[in-house]
């Protein structure tokens, strides 16, 4: 597989967000995923790039605490959309995470809402503050309240 759009990317934009980069860097190697994910996740395209970034760090989160994690809806919509990728999403979880990242879709409600708070907790520690058009008023509430722990 062929990374030259990323580390052209990485080059061009030293400054911008490795997940920003890495968004773009799949979009140019797969623009057909532009209307996918417009269309699955309901979102303009101009919010692909940003939500795609926010898979990306769904997938980070997954590799760094392994640990099976929910994203938020729109992520999820947008994961699955890569994943039909087939040949380049097992390619790229390889040469990113060294290795799969398979999607568990849970055994019910109860283990999805916990792998998700989970999840939130997570991105709020390694990340930082999860952009609620993305992750929702739940990820908003959570980062508030790790904001007043401190005072």
């Amino acid at each position: 597989m062929q990374y030259q759009s990323f580390e052209r990317l990485k080059e061009l934009h030293p400054r911008k967000s490795p997940h920003l980069l890495l968004s773009q860097a799949i979009l140019s190697d797969n623009p057909i995923l532009y209307e996918k994910i417009e269309k699955g996740a309901a979102v303009s395209r101009q919010e692909v790039v940003l939500l795609l970034a926010e898979v990306v760090k769904f997938l980070q989160l997954i590799d760094k605490s392994q640990q099976i994690l929910s994203p938020s809806l729109s992520v999820d919509l947008a994961w699955h959309e890569l994943i039909l990728c087939t040949k380049y999403y097992g390619d790229f979880c390889q040469y990113h995470f060294g290795k799969m990242i398979h999607h568990h879709p849970g055994k019910g409600q109860a283990d999805h809402r916990l792998q998700f708070v989970q999840c939130l907790r997570l991105y709020i520690v390694l990340i930082g503050e999860p952009p609620s058009a993305y992750w929702g008023k739940e990820a908003a509430a959570l980062w508030q309240d790790s904001q007043c722990e401190g005072s």
